[in-house]
C-alpha cells in the first residue's frame, strides 16, 4: 500500500502509512506483534533492494533485516509513548490535547525508525555521508505523516473494541456511535487517495503525452535522414546511366564521383561513405586492379578478411564485388579494394538488390573500415547496362555493379537524436526480426530501464529492413517535466486526515464523558420507552384483530343478510302467492333497512380495508352525466317522501360532447356522492332543495369538482376538522334526531384521496352546506374511437341545447333547475341494455354449488321462477363431480365452502376439458381486496359480491344465454 503512494520516476513514498499499521499493531497486539512488523518490513525492503538492481544478494538481506529492526524500535517506543499519554492528564485538554497526542507519539517515534533505516545504509554503502540528513529528512517525514494518517482512524476502532480510555459500561458502547466518529476521517482519507490517484494519473498522462510527442520527432528526424541518404543513391543511379559506357572499365571517372557526391556529405550528417562497387568476373579481375593501380594506388588489390578479421588479399573466385569508389576515402581506407562478395551477409543483400532492382538494406555487420564496436547497415542499389532489364532473369544478365550508403548506426542516431537524447530520452535499436540489436543510446542498459515509468516503441521500414526503436524516458528527464501536484495533494490530504482523526477522537472523549453521565438518569427513560413500545406494538396488534374481526363479522353478516333481502325480493314478486298492499309495505320496509344494514356493513368493511392498506381502486373511464343522474336517482325516493326538490347543474360541455369521460373507480365515486347526497337529504328540512354541480377544470382550479349544495341545517366552522373523523357524531343530541354512524364522511375522505383527490366543505349554520369532491384533472380523458386523450377546454365552448343550463351556477341558481325524474334514468339506460324476452326451449341448468342451505334456497327459489333448472352441491368438492356427470349450462360458486372452497374447484373444473367451457359465476361475501381478481384467475367468467341482489343476478345470467 506504501508503495502505491510513491511518485514516479523512483521508488520513494512521500508518505508511509506501513509505519502507522505497524504501532496499532503494537498497540493491539503489544509483544506478539513484532515478528509479524519484522517480517512485513524485511520482506518489502528485500523486494525493493531487488527490483532496484535486479537480483538478490547477502547485501540487500543484511540491510533489509536491519531496516526491519528499525521497524520494531520505532513500534515499541511509539507503543510505549501512546499507552503513558494516555493515562496523562493531556487526555483531559480536549481537542488540542489529543492533537498534541498525536504529534508527540507519532513524529517522536518515528525518528527512531529514520536514524535506525538509514544508519544502515551509510553501513552498507548504500548512500554516502552527503546524503545522510536529506536520506533521514525524508524518511522521518514519510513514517510521520503515514502515523498520523493511520493512528487516529485505529485509535477510534481501539476505543470501541477494548475500551482503553474509561471503563465503558455496555450500554454505551454503540456501534453506530463509533461508525459515525470514524467515518469522517476515513472519507477524507479515501477523498485524499481518490484526488492524489486523479492527479497523479493527470501527471502521468501529461508526461507521457510530452514523451510521445518527443520520440516522434526523433524518430521522424531518422526518417529524414534515412530518405536523403536513398536520394543519393538514385542521383548517382541517374549518372551512372546517363554516363558514356564505352569510357573504359568505369564510365565515371573518380574525379567526377568525387565532385558528385561531395555536397551531400554537408546536407547529409550520420553518412559514413558512399562507394561504387561493380562486377568483375574472374578474368577480369587483373584489368581492375591494374586500372586502379595506374589512378596513383600502387598497392591496390581485392581484399577479404580472415578468422582474426584482418584484410587479406581475396581468394580466387567466379565473381566479385570490390569497393572500387568510396568517399570521402580519408578514414575510409581499410574498405578500399573490399570484395562485398566475401562476406555471407553482404552478398545475400548484393543477390536480393539484384534481383528486386530495389534500394536493400544489409543486416547489422561489421564494416571493414570499423576501427570499434559499432555496427554498421549499408544500403545498395544495382546499376544495370542499358537498356533497362524487366525481369529478375534479365537483371541478373545485366548487372552492371551497385551503388551503396554505407552508415555507422551509432553516428546516424547520434547525429539524428543529438538533442533530444540530452533530454533525458534513452533508446535501443533493433533489427528485426531477430531482434538484432544495431545500437544502444546507454551502453549499460539496466534492469530500472527495461521497467521504465514510461517507454514505447516505435517502427520504421528501410531497405526491406524493420527497425524497431525502444525509447525510455530517465528519472532525469521525468523529474525535469513533473509537477509537485500530485505531492502536494497527498501530503495535505493526510494532514487533513490526520487532523480529522484527532478531532473524532476528541469527540469520542466528549461523548463517552456524557453517556457515563446521563446513563443513570436514562434509564428509567429506557424503561418507559420501552413499556411505551410494547403499548404501541400491542396496540398496532389490537388494530390488525379488529380490522380481522371487522371482516371476518362481515362476512358472517352479510350471509344471512343474503336471505333476508332474497327471501323478501321473492314474496314482493308474488312467488310464495299474492300479498296484501299492506303486506307489500311491510316488505319494502324490511327490504330498505336491509339495504340500509347492508350499506353500513360494506362501509365498516371498506374502512377496515383502507386502514390495513388493502384496498384497491380499479380505474376506468366513466360517464360523467350518467354517473350523476344515477346518483340523484338513488336518493330521489328520500327527497320526495320529505318534499325536497333534487338538481342537476352539469356544465353544457358534458352533454354535448359525450366523449368527455372521467377516469375513476365508478363505483367508489358513485358510493362517494351518494353517501353525501344522502346526508344532504338527512340533514335538510320538508321543502328544502339538493344540487349536484358538476364544476370542470380551469386555470385557478385545475380539479374536475363534484359538489352537493344542500339548504339543511349547516354545520359550525369550529367543527369542520371534526367531520372526517370515522365514528364521530358533532352533536348526540342530532345523533338521536338523525341517526347515523359517523362513518360516512370519513369512507368518502378515504376514498376520494384514493384517487389522488381532497374533500372540502364549507357552510354556515341555518343556511345549508356545500361538501366538495375534487379530482386531478388529470383523470378526465376525451373519448374517441381510436383514442384517450387529456381533455382540453376553454370558455369558447359551443352552447348545447335543452334543458341543461349552459354554464356553472350557483346554489340561487341552481333551485330553479327541473328535477330528475324516474323515467329519465330509463331513458338514458335502454339503449344499452340487451334484452331477450325468451330463453332457450329447454329451460338451462344451474349447478349452485353453497354451504348455506338458506342461502341457495332463496336463489334456486327466485331463479326457478325465471324458467331455470336448478342443481345443488354443498361443498368445492361435489361441485367438481357434479359438473362432470351432469354438465351443467352455467355454475354459480360460492368460494367459502367447507373440503374445498370454491377458487380450488373453479381451477379444477377448467384444468378438466369435459368442463372447462363451463361459464362460472363466484360468489362471496367477503369482499375483501383481490378477491375478484383470484376469482377471476381462478377461472370465473364473473364475480358478484353477497348479498347478491336476485334481479342483478339474473340479468348477468341472462346475459349468458343470449
Amino acid at each position: 500500500m506504501s508503495g502505491y503512494f510513491a511518485i514516479p520516476p523512483g521508488y520513494a513514498s512521500p508518505v508511509w502509512p506501513a509505519a502507522g499499521i505497524a504501532l496499532l499493531a503494537a498497540l493491539y497486539w503489544k509483544k506478539y506483534s513484532y515478528l509479524g512488523i519484522w517480517l512485513g518490513s524485511f520482506v518489502l525492503n528485500v523486494l525493493i533492494g531487488t527490483r532496484a538492481i535486479g537480483t538478490i544478494n547477502l547485501s540487500i538481506v543484511l540491510v533489509g533485516a536491519g531496516i526491519a529492526l528499525g521497524a520494531i524500535l520505532q513500534a515499541y517506543v511509539g507503543n510505549v509513548l501512546l499507552q503513558k499519554l494516555f493515562k496523562h492528564p493531556i487526555w483531559r485538554e480536549e481537542f488540542l490535547g489529543i492533537l498534541a497526542l498525536l504529534v508527540l507519539a507519532g513524529p517522536i517515534s518515528c525518528m527512531v525508525g529514520a536514524t535506525v533505516g538509514n544508519g544502515v545504509l551509510l553501513a552498507s554503502h548504500s548512500i554516502t555521508g552527503s546524503q545522510f540528513l536529506e536520506s533521514w529528512w525524508n524518511w522521518w517525514i514519510g513514517d510521520s505523516l503515514g502515523v498520523l494518517a493511520v493512528l487516529p482512524v485505529g485509535i477510534v476502532y481501539m476505543l470501541k473494541r477494548q475500551r482503553i480510555v474509561l471503563k465503558l459500561h455496555r450500554e454505551s458502547n454503540r456501534d453506530r456511535q463509533f461508525a459515525s466518529y470514524i467515518l469522517p476521517a476515513l472519507l477524507v482519507l479515501i477523498s485524499t487517495i481518490l484526488a492524489f490517484q486523479i492527479t497523479k494519473n493527470a501527471e502521468r498522462q501529461r508526461l507521457y503525452a510530452v514523451f510521445e510527442n518527443d520520440t516522434e520527432i526523433i524518430t521522424q528526424r531518422l526518417h529524414e535522414n534515412l530518405d536523403k541518404a536513398t536520394q543519393i543513391l538514385f542521383s548517382l543511379q541517374g549518372l551512372f546511366d546517363t554516363a558514356d559506357r564505352d569510357r573504359g572499365l568505369i564510365p565515371v571517372s573518380r574525379q567526377q564521383f568525387k565532385i558528385f557526391t561531395d555536397p551531400y556529405f554537408e546536407r547529409v550528417r550520420g553518412i559514413q561513405a558512399v562507394g561504387w562497387n561493380p562486377v568483375v568476373k574472374r578474368g577480369d579481375r587483373a584489368k581492375y586492379e591494374a586500372y586502379i593501380r595506374e589512378e596513383g594506388f600502387v598497392n591496390f588489390q581485392f581484399q577479404q578478411r580472415d578468422e582474426n578479421n584482418r584484410l587479406i588479399p581475396d581468394r580466387d573466385r567466379e565473381t566479385y564485388y570490390p569497393v572500387l569508389y568510396i568517399e570521402p576515402l580519408n578514414g575510409n581506407q581499410r574498405a578500399f579494394g573490399f570484395n562485398l562478395g566475401s562476406e555471407s551477409r553482404r552478398l545475400r543483400t548484393l543477390e536480393l538488390a539484384r534481383d528486386s532492382g530495389g534500394l536493400t538494406a544489409t543486416p547489422p555487420i561489421k564494416l571493414a573500415q570499423e576501427t570499434g564496436q559499432q555496427q554498421g547497415v549499408i544500403l545498395y542499389l544495382p546499376v544495370y547496362e542499358l537498356p533497362l532489364p524487366t525481369t529478375t532473369a534479365d537483371r541478373q544478365k545485366s548487372l552492371s555493379g551497385y551503388l551503396s550508403v554505407v552508415f555507422r548506426v551509432g553516428d546516424l542516431l547520434e547525429t539524428s537524436f543529438r538533442n533530444l537524447v540530452s533530454k533525458g530520452i534513452e533508446f535501443t535499436l533493433y533489427d528485426q526480426p531477430l531482434s538484432e540489436m544495431l545500437y544502444q543510446s546507454n551502453l549499460q542498459e539496466t534492469q530500472q530501464n527495461k521497467n521504465a515509468y514510461m517507454a514505447r516503441e516505435q517502427m520504421i521500414r528501410f531497405g526491406g529492413r524493420a527497425w524497431e526503436i525502444r525509447f525510455w524516458a530517465t528519472e532525469a528527464y521525468i523529474r525535469e517535466l513533473s509537477t509537485n501536484e500530485p505531492m502536494v495533494v497527498l501530503l495535505s490530504g493526510f494532514f487533513i486526515t490526520g487532523l480529522t482523526g484527532a478531532f473524532s477522537i476528541a469527540q469520542i472523549r466528549n461523548s463517552i464523558l456524557v453517556n457515563l453521565l446521563v446513563e443513570k438518569r436514562t434509564y428509567e427513560l429506557a424503561r418507559s420507552q420501552e413499556a411505551a413500545l410494547q403499548a404501541a406494538s400491542n396496540a398496532e396488534k389490537a388494530n390488525r384483530a379488529k380490522s380481522n374481526f371487522l371482516a371476518i363479522m362481515s362476512h358472517e353478516l352479510r350471509t344471512p343478510l343474503n336471505s333476508v333481502l332474497g327471501f323478501t325480493e321473492c314474496l314482493k314478486e308474488d312467488m310464495f302467492g299474492p300479498v296484501t298492499e299492506e303486506q307489500r309495505n311491510a316488505l319494502e320496509t324490511v327490504e330498505r333497512n336491509g339495504r340500509h344494514l347492508l350499506a353500513l356493513i360494506t362501509d365498516i368493511l371498506d374502512l377496515s380495508k383502507i386502514e390495513e392498506g388493502k384496498f384497491e381502486i380499479e380505474l376506468a373511464p366513466v360517464d360523467i352525466e350518467l354517473l350523476c343522474r344515477f346518483c340523484l336517482t338513488l336518493v330521489k325516493q328520500q327527497a320526495i317522501a320529505k318534499s325536497i326538490m333534487v338538481n342537476l347543474d352539469l356544465p353544457l360541455v358534458i352533454p354535448t360532447h359525450g366523449n368527455l369521460q372521467l377516469m375513476a373507480d365508478e363505483r367508489r365515486l358513485q358510493q362517494s356522492i351518494v353517501n353525501l347526497l344522502s346526508n344532504a337529504v338527512k340533514f335538510t328540512s320538508e321543502g328544502g332543495s339538493i344540487t349536484l354541480q358538476v364544476s370542470l377544470p380551469d386555470p385557478d382550479h385545475p380539479f374536475i369538482r363534484f359538489a352537493v349544495i344542500d339548504t339543511g341545517i349547516g354545520i359550525a366552522e369550529a367543527d369542520f376538522h371534526r367531520l372526517f373523523h370515522p365514528f364521530t357524531q358533532l352533536d348526540e343530541a342530532l345523533n338521536r334526531q338523525y341517526e347515523g354512524t359517523g362513518l360516512g364522511l370519513s369512507l368518502v375522505k378515504r376514498l376520494v384521496e384514493l384517487h389522488g383527490g381532497r374533500v372540502g366543505v364549507t357552510s354556515r349554520v341555518g343556511f345549508g352546506s356545500c361538501f366538495t369532491i375534487d379530482l386531478p384533472s388529470a383523470l378526465l380523458i376525451s373519448v374517441s374511437d381510436d383514442l384517450e386523450s387529456p381533455v382540453e377546454l376553454d370558455d369558447e365552448t359551443e352552447p348545447g341545447s335543452g334543458s341543461i343550463p349552459e354554464s356553472r351556477s350557483d346554489c340561487d341558481r341552481a333551485d330553479h333547475l327541473d328535477p330528475l325524474r324516474g323515467e329519465d334514468l330509463v331513458n338514458l339506460w335502454a339503449p344499452t341494455l340487451k334484452i331477450s324476452p325468451h330463453l332457450p326451449i329447454v329451460p338451462p341448468l344451474i349447478l349452485l354449488a353453497d354451504d348455506n342451505f338458506e342461502n341457495a334456497q332463496t336463489i334456486a327459489r327466485y331463479l326457478t321462477n325465471r324458467g331455470y333448472r336448478f342443481l345443488r352441491a354443498g361443498n368445492g368438492r361435489e361441485a367438481v363431480e357434479m359438473a362432470i356427470d351432469y354438465q351443467p349450462d352455467l355454475i354459480l360458486m360460492d368460494i367459502q365452502m367447507p373440503e374445498m372452497n370454491g377458487l380450488e374447484a373453479m381451477e379444477l373444473i377448467r384444468e378438466n376439458p369435459q368442463t372447462a367451457h363451463i361459464p362460472m359465476i363466484a360468489l362471496t361475501a367477503f369482499a375483501m381486496a383481490g378477491d375478484r381478481a383470484r376469482c377471476l384467475a381462478a377461472g370465473a367468467n364473473e364475480y358478484l359480491s353477497k348479498p347478491v341482489e336476485l334481479a342483478h343476478l339474473n340479468k348477468v345470467i341472462r346475459g349468458f344465454f343470449e
